[in-house]
């Protein structure tokens, strides 16, 4: 067993040999397998005590968090898993908090599904194409679901490794760490870049994730099982891929039409392509070599709209903030570079001058307030909160909440993303984070999902 307090693997069960503490998370859930680790967090397999079956339960410790996009990652995951509901997807069980000392977690619960990667079954060898066929027309059906929940979900990280075979055949899609909802504003300032290089849209490589992003990411999928090759391996800039048709002759058609560099140039009618692909698979027809950019833009559902990319450049700015770091380094390089080929005094500082303005409004702006919501959620005092009023001033979205603090009820706004925004609505529980010394200042840190109170 593997003691929820210090990890520590124990042969029997009960207190840890090492710190005492308890070999069950949150008093039900006995963890025995680690199935991956990252930046701040753990994934087990745990079986359930109460229920009686295999879970997997992934814990973000905010402290050992590296950024602030991870926690707001993982609230995202846990919103858009509970509006799920679909045996294809991993449905959400339980969403909780746990403390140890001063030590904050986020522990999200979810289905175990058993099964073997995609990538797995590779093993270095090409899929054939009829096999591929198959398995596209069953991710189609499963992302056809997902883009038609209002808002639209977008996985954004669709590959070989987060689709899985069960024991029975079946498909499953898995890890929505990276999903996002389509809000309606999908105009509004950038998200970050999240995915995997090879499988990423070319707009997704500046922020946006539309659902025609999946179909170019299931495209780029396809490629790695027909060809045993990595996609980034095969791209070929503005061309597109450029790989050996020949291996496919009779997809070839559609997985370019799946990864147009044009999102209005991927197929939009999933539910039609994949009955396509089955009729090819079953023999009943030839037609898919044929299949291009025509068939792709019949569309007979409503597409969505596609975002502006006008202000790419401020939205990337304004996205991290590294660039701001990278701004204030580079400029006395700059500086250098200009007083050592001649140029005047008088030149030079104005360029320095702007430069340093420049990057100061961008930090005051926007590195700012997201270190000072860091702050808050990584040593501020925590209390459960309940939501008043969702506002919306253009592109920023906040909520209103109220807590008590000091013995006294409190009401203050706190900016959140959009998707959570979204999902939340007057009378949600929210746990609130505060500074003790201002009560005021806030950070909505996680929504406890409505769907499981």
């Amino acid at each position: 067993m593997i003691c929820a307090d210090c990890g520590l693997a124990n042969e029997t069960e009960g207190r840890c040999s090492q710190c005492g503490g308890q070999t069950r998370l949150h008093g039900r859930y006995r963890l025995f397998e680690v199935l991956g680790e990252r930046s701040g967090g753990t994934t087990y397999r745990a079986h359930d005590e109460q229920a009686g079956f295999d879970v997997v339960v992934k814990e973000l410790q905010l402290r050992a968090t590296q950024s602030l996009k991870e926690i707001e990652l993982f609230e995202r995951e846990a919103t858009l898993l509970a509006r799920l509901d679909d045996p294809r997807v991993p449905h959400i069980l339980d969403y909780f908090e746990i403390t140890r000392g001063k030590s904050l977690s986020l522990c999200l619960v979810q289905q175990f599904i058993p099964g073997t990667s995609l990538e797995a079954k590779l093993g270095g060898q090409r899929f054939t194409e009829p096999r591929v066929a198959w398995t596209l027309a069953d991710a189609l059906e499963i992302l056809a679901y997902i883009h038609a929940l209002d808002p639209p979900v977008v996985h954004r990280d669709i590959k070989p490794a987060n689709l899985l075979l069960t024991d029975d055949g079946e498909l499953r899609l898995v890890d929505f760490g990276a999903a996002r909802a389509v809000a309606e504003t999908l105009h509004h300032a950038g998200s970050t870049v999240t995915g995997t290089f090879g499988y990423m849209a070319p707009e997704q490589l500046i922020g946006h994730a539309i659902p025609a992003t999946d179909v170019f990411g299931l495209g780029a999928t396809a490629l790695r099982l027909l060809t045993a090759k990595e996609p980034g391996d095969l791209w070929g800039g503005g061309t597109g891929f450029d790989w050996p048709r020949h291996y496919a002759p009779s997809l070839a058609g559609v997985v370019d039409a799946m990864t147009a560099a044009d999102p209005e140039d991927r197929p939009h009618d999933l539910p039609a392509l994949a009955a396509q692909l089955r009729q090819f698979v079953d023999g009943q027809s030839q037609a898919l070599s044929t299949y291009g950019a025509a068939v792709a833009t019949a569309q007979t559902t409503t597409s969505v709209q596609r975002p502006s990319t006008a202000g790419t450049t401020t939205r990337l700015i304004k996205a991290g903030g590294e660039i701001v770091v990278q701004v204030l380094i580079a400029l006395p390089v700059y500086l250098a570079l200009l007083l050592s080929l001649g140029a005047p005094f008088f030149v030079t500082f104005p360029l320095v001058l702007l430069g340093l303005t420049i990057a100061a409004i961008l930090i005051k702006k926007d590195i700012r307030p997201e270190l000072s919501r860091w702050r808050l959620l990584r040593s501020g005092t925590c209390v459960s909160g309940l939501v008043e009023q969702r506002l919306n001033d253009g592109d920023q979205f906040e909520l209103k909440v109220s807590y008590t603090a000091d013995g006294r009820r409190h009401t203050s706004a706190a900016p959140v993303e959009v998707e959570l925004a979204l999902a939340m609505r007057a009378g949600d529980e929210v746990t609130v984070c505060f500074d003790p010394r201002d009560p005021d200042r806030i950070a909505v840190a996680m929504p406890i999902v409505r769907q499981l109170r």
